[in-house]
């Protein structure tokens, strides 16, 4: 029987620990699969350290890892040492908010199940768009990626994917960016080794309550830098 990891990426996500980890493990314990869940705290301004350490203790359980950070590395930083620590044949991350449901998760892990190499989130929106910044992240980013990189793919952010671990570790290991553009850069080098990736439409739902950790002045101009950058790294 094969394992999953499940990485769940914690910065100052207190007010959704608890439950989204309930919620996790509901829906987990009635798949075939065996599972462990890697919380990784990525230096927290807020409880969340103190919560995942009540949430393990809570759940007695072996299946359950924390890990957790002195200093801030960035998202993908924290994801990248997850599928690095991780055990499971199968490998993903959420976003611990579930703005997207945990209700997708047996449908991604049975496509890695069934023969891809990685499955990604293509979201939807159930509200409408507004803002510069909700347009720029959801419209234009993509698209640039898409023209800039050649990559066929409708939406490579989502905080939503899952990697047959065995053949993503050698790509996982090339990657060099710890912040946002890790999902980019994770997906364009699986597309550029020729590994079979498969899109899963998602339908994201934003939590009001939330408060957003990305700073869009400042996260949308390092995107945009480091995708020109990564583009002219691999010129022919």
């Amino acid at each position: 029987m094969k394992k999953i990891s499940l990485i769940l990426a914690c910065f100052n996500d207190e007010l959704s620990i608890k439950e989204s980890t309930k919620r996790i493990i509901n829906i987990l314990d009635i798949t075939k699969y065996e599972y462990e869940l890697i919380f990784i705290d990525d230096a927290s301004e807020d409880n969340s350290s103190k919560i995942i350490s009540n949430v393990q203790n809570h759940h007695h359980s072996k299946n359950i890892l924390s890990i957790f950070h002195t200093e801030n590395i960035g998202r993908g930083g924290t994801v990248k040492e997850g599928i690095l620590k991780a055990k499971g044949d199968i490998v993903g991350f959420v976003d611990i908010d579930l703005e997207v449901s945990e209700n997708y998760l047996p449908a991604f892990i049975r496509a890695i199940d069934l023969g891809a190499d990685v499955a990604i989130g293509s979201r939807s929106y159930k509200f409408q768009i507004t803002g510069p910044h909700r347009y720029l992240g959801s419209v234009i980013y993509p698209i640039l990626v898409r023209r800039l990189l050649l990559l066929p793919f409708k939406d490579t952010e989502a905080g939503y994917k899952f990697f047959n671990r065995k053949k993503i570790l050698p790509i996982v290991k090339k990657t060099e960016d710890n912040g946002w553009f890790w999902d980019t850069e994770i997906i364009a080098r699986a597309f550029f080794a020729n590994l079979k990736i498969v899109e899963i439409p998602i339908l994201f739902q934003r939590r009001p309550e939330k408060k957003s950790t990305v700073k869009f002045m400042r996260d949308s101009w390092r995107q945009l830098q480091r995708l020109l950058v990564f583009k002219e790294s691999f010129k022919e």
